[in-house]
């Protein structure tokens, strides 16, 4: 039994006509598309400045920060992350030391067994690197 499409084939010379947006999408545009701003401008920060200087379990460590803040600040356990990023403890301590190192995040309280969770300021970039390259 054969299907009928609802689409016409075109011939090899023939090309489709371009699609014009509705009026409403284009008013949802912004003015300079190639700049993502709030949460999403903040991750490309990082991808352009911050992820050169770090591992790749750095920056699957930053990423979970990242997800996880409010603000600016991340409260998440160390456990938590390994688990996220399927990495054991020692890996997790390892990489957040150096991601506190390069300056991309800022330890504002370091829970434990009975102080906690971690609380953390995550940065795009070193601060006094202000995203340049």
């Amino acid at each position: 039994m054969e299907s009928k499409s609802h689409c016409k084939k075109l011939a090899p010379n023939e090309v489709l006509p371009p699609v014009v947006p509705l009026e409403s999408e284009t008013k949802a545009r912004r003015k300079n598309p190639k700049q993502a701003s709030g949460r999403w401008g903040e991750s490309n920060k990082f991808d352009d400045a911050g992820a050169r200087l770090v591992s790749t379990t750095e920056q699957a460590c930053w990423r979970i920060l990242f997800r996880h803040a409010t603000n600016g600040e991340a409260r998440i356990s160390q456990q938590r992350i390994a688990e996220s990023i399927g990495k054991g403890l020692r890996t997790v301590n390892r990489s957040l030391k150096k991601l506190e190192e390069v300056g991309l995040i800022k330890v504002l309280w370091r829970g434990g067994l009975n102080g906690g969770i971690s609380t953390y300021r995550v940065y795009a970039y070193p601060p006094d690197s202000e995203g340049t390259s």
